[in-house]
C-alpha cells in the first residue's frame, strides 16, 4: 500500500497469487505483473470497489510513501457472532482498542479486517446500500482475497454442517439470495479491509488529545 501527500492510497497486487478478468482470485488466472526499476513500479492496482484491475499499470514511486507491505504489524479487527453492527458502536469499539494498542503495542502500521462480508461481489448484488453490513464495509478500504469455499454459507449464514446447497432452508431473503448465487457457482471471497485514512486520522486526534 502506497499513499500520496494528499492521503490517497494505490494498493498493488504482488504476484503471489491469480486472478481473474473481473479482478477475483481464480486458480487458473493470470499472474500480475510486479515490477520495480529505480522509482518505477509496474503492477496490478486494486480498483476503489476492492477488485484486481485487468491492465498494469507504471507508477512513479518515488513522491509515494510504502506505508504497508508484508511482514509489518497490523491490528487486525475481530466480528463477534450474533451482533448487528451498528456504525457507532463499530466506531466505538475500534477507538477503545486503538487506545490500548497505541499506548502498549505500538508501533503497528494500520488497523486491518478480514471477513467474508465485504467482499465487493456482495456489495455489488446482494449487500444493500444503507445496512449496517454496507455501513460497515465502507470504514474500510477494500481487497478482495482468497475464495472462501462457501465456509461462511454453512458457518456464519445458515449455522449448519456442510452439506448440499441444495438442502438449505433459507429463513429470511439475504439467506435467500445468498444461496441462490451459491448454488449458481457464484463464488464468495475473504477480503481485507484496511480502515480508511480519514478515520486513521481521527484516531490520531484522539490519541493527541
Amino acid at each position: 500500500m502506497y499513499e500520496d501527500d494528499a492521503g490517497n492510497r494505490i494498493f498493488a497486487a504482488l504476484p503471489n497469487y491469480t486472478y481473474n478478468q473481473r479482478g477475483l482470485q481464480e486458480e487458473n488466472g493470470y499472474v500480475p505483473a510486479y515490477q520495480k526499476e529505480g522509482s518505477i513500479l509496474t503492477a496490478h492496482l486494486f480498483n476503489e470497489k476492492g477488485r484486481l484491475q485487468p491492465i498494469s499499470q507504471r507508477i512513479d514511486t518515488e513522491n509515494l510513501r510504502l506505508m504497508l507491505q508484508p511482514g509489518d504489524k497490523i491490528i487486525t479487527i475481530h466480528i463477534p457472532g450474533g451482533g448487528k453492527l451498528y456504525p457507532d458502536e463499530v466506531m466505538a469499539s475500534i477507538r477503545a482498542a486503538d487506545k490500548l494498542f497505541s499506548r502498549y503495542f505500538q508501533p503497528f502500521k494500520a488497523i486491518v479486517c478480514e471477513t467474508w462480508f465485504i467482499d465487493p461481489a456482495l456489495r455489488d448484488d446482494v449487500v444493500k446500500d444503507g445496512s449496517n453490513i454496507a455501513a460497515f464495509a465502507d470504514l474500510f478500504d477494500i481487497i478482495c482475497g482468497t475464495d472462501n469455499n462457501n465456509h461462511s454459507i454453512f458457518e456464519h449464514i445458515f449455522k449448519v454442517k456442510r452439506q448440499p446447497l441444495e438442502n438449505l432452508e433459507p429463513q429470511n431473503e439475504f439467506q435467500r439470495r445468498m444461496v441462490e448465487r451459491a448454488i449458481a457457482g457464484e463464488k464468495l471471497y475473504w477480503s481485507y479491509g484496511v480502515l480508511k485514512k480519514k478515520y486513521c486520522n481521527e484516531l490520531l486526534k484522539e490519541r493527541e488529545s
